[in-house]
């Protein structure tokens, strides 16, 4: 991972850097793996430092732009009937209660 203050780059993941909850886990390849083939499985992965999105000053307030790329596959178990999907979320919190995306279910059905 390469790092220089607010920019980081994942080529191959490890988990110092990386929180998972749930079945996510982090292959012997550097892959990172959200789901395996259980049924209504959900799965988180943050990166575990805060990154500050407001770089105002007292007199010139600025918001921090950024971009982002990913490279991902879903693998469906039986093809053509898949419901597996991938979200990119910035949270105030690592907390799953203040997440829109999870707030209103238990599961991923």
């Amino acid at each position: 991972m390469a790092v220089d203050e607010n920019e980081f780059v994942y080529k191959g993941f490890n988990e110092a850097n990386i929180s998972l909850e749930g079945v996510a886990k982090i292959l012997s390849n550097g892959l990172l793996q959200l789901t395996n083939f259980s049924k209504n499985q959900m799965s988180l992965a943050f990166y575990k430092h805060p990154i500050r999105f407001d770089t105002s000053s007292s007199t010139l307030p600025q918001a921090l732009s950024f971009f982002t790329h990913f490279v991902f596959a879903i693998v469906p178990e039986i093809t053509n009937r898949s419901a597996d999907g991938m979200a990119f979320a910035i949270s105030p919190s690592k907390d799953q209660s203040v997440h829109p995306l999870i707030r209103s279910s238990t599961n991923a059905s």
